[in-house]
């Protein structure tokens, strides 16, 4: 069993936001997604039965970004 997390936006997509970003000097890596990349990391180091996942891309027609988590359910001892 696992949770699916699934967040749209219509902005300007995933690639495109990146260049202007460069173009004022602000870091091109975000500190947020590898984070999100750690934890996943860290959560499929501890499962067995099922392993979380996380994907992020362009939305419907390039428009906007689409970001899915997907998290085992862990049940307490």
């Amino acid at each position: 069993m696992a949770y699916l997390y699934n967040s749209c936006d219509n902005g300007v997509g995933y690639q495109k936001n990146i260049k202007p970003l460069l173009l004022k000097g602000i870091k091109e890596k975000s500190i947020g997604l590898q984070s999100i990349l750690e934890r996943v990391e860290m959560i499929n180091r501890q499962q067995i039965d099922f392993k979380a996942s996380f994907q992020i891309g362009p939305g419907d027609n390039g428009r906007g970004t689409v970001a899915t988590i997907c998290l085992p359910v862990v049940k307490a001892e």
